[in-house]
């Protein structure tokens, strides 16, 4: 029994380690590995977890070492946990990201309130199709909308206009040019496609490497089409929303190639956004360029929406000479 228990760890501790790999090095494009980027992170726990106390409900010490560094491999890599980092400077703006589900389950005046009790000096919100009285009840703030994305900003608003993202006319990204404080800041709230990979997996697993084949052609695409957008654009660059994917792979390498990922610089915990109830991912992110230094980065447990918001405060530098 007790070799069965040290097998069964260590063929745990391999598992983990290949999807791991497979996650880093082949990311979205094999159906395997996008499959186990789509999985709940927190699920990824639970193996090594169970393992783990069986372990230690035989006594056995080998089997139990093997288990704990499972459940911190597990942690740290696939759950991507982030430790707190000490401020490199005091914070001057406050910023939102929160994708609100169309007030679908709770009321403007609820949402509101949510948004208000964090004080955030810029607000960019996902699935907020207007509804009568929202943009009253966020006065003062000055408001600028597309098709679903609303960013609300305390500073006045300079220009605005949408980033059309493929597939479908419907998904766009909202770009915000903001005068902070005599500076042109430009804040841009995106919401990207979902993955339907689980749900091709249960309802059409045939179809699976056709799913996964336009899912990556599609994102793809809508990534392709935002950084063409971004490159264009002068001055510091706020960029947050729903990307619909966890922190691991291609696409996430190649925006912190670019930018600086706020909660994985200086949040504490895993920061899991979704789903409210239970949450399980992290995919609402906030993204600076290198004139904006995060300096803080929470996930408040904010109950207006089926995802809960990021918060972060950042430290906006002084124009910089070009």
């Amino acid at each position: 029994m007790g070799r069965r228990v040290l097998r069964i760890n260590t063929a745990i501790a391999i598992l983990i380690f290949l999807v791991w790999l497979a996650i880093t090095i082949v990311g979205e494009g094999h159906p395997a590995a996008a499959f186990a980027m789509v999985v709940p992170s927190a699920l990824w726990i639970l193996p090594p977890a169970l393992a783990l106390a069986w372990a230690a409900a035989k006594r056995d010490r080998a089997a139990s070492v093997i288990g704990v560094v499972n459940c911190l491999f597990a942690g740290l890599l696939l759950l991507g946990w982030n430790f707190p980092k000490r401020p490199s400077a005091a914070p001057n703006l406050r910023v939102m990201t929160y994708n609100v589900q169309h007030f679908k389950h709770y009321s403007v005046d609820e949402v509101a309130r949510a948004i208000i009790a964090q004080d955030p000096d810029v607000v960019l919100l996902q699935e907020a199709k207007k509804r009568p009285g929202f943009l009253e009840l966020m006065a003062p703030y000055h408001a600028c909308s597309d098709n679903g994305r609303i960013i609300l900003s305390r500073f006045p608003i300079r220009s605005w206009r949408q980033i059309a993202l493929p597939p479908r006319p419907s998904w766009s990204a909202l770009l915000a040019t903001v005068d902070v404080r005599g500076q042109d800041v430009n804040f841009v709230s995106v919401h990207l496609i979902p993955s339907r990979v689980d749900d091709t997996l249960v309802k059409k697993p045939l179809q699976l490497g056709h799913e996964v084949d336009e899912f990556v052609r599609d994102r793809g695409e809508q990534l392709r089409h935002l950084h063409e957008a971004l490159d264009g654009l002068r001055g510091p660059i706020v960029l947050g929303g729903d990307f619909n994917a966890l922190p691991l792979g291609r696409e996430h390498a190649r925006l912190t190639h670019r930018f600086t990922d706020a909660f994985a610089n200086v949040g504490s915990g895993w920061g899991f956004t979704a789903p409210t109830a239970f949450p399980l991912r992290r995919i609402d992110f906030l993204f600076t360029s290198s004139e904006v230094a995060p300096v803080r980065a929470q996930v408040p447990r904010v109950i207006a929406s089926d995802h809960l918001p990021l918060v972060v405060d950042l430290h906006l530098g002084p124009p910089q000479n070009r």
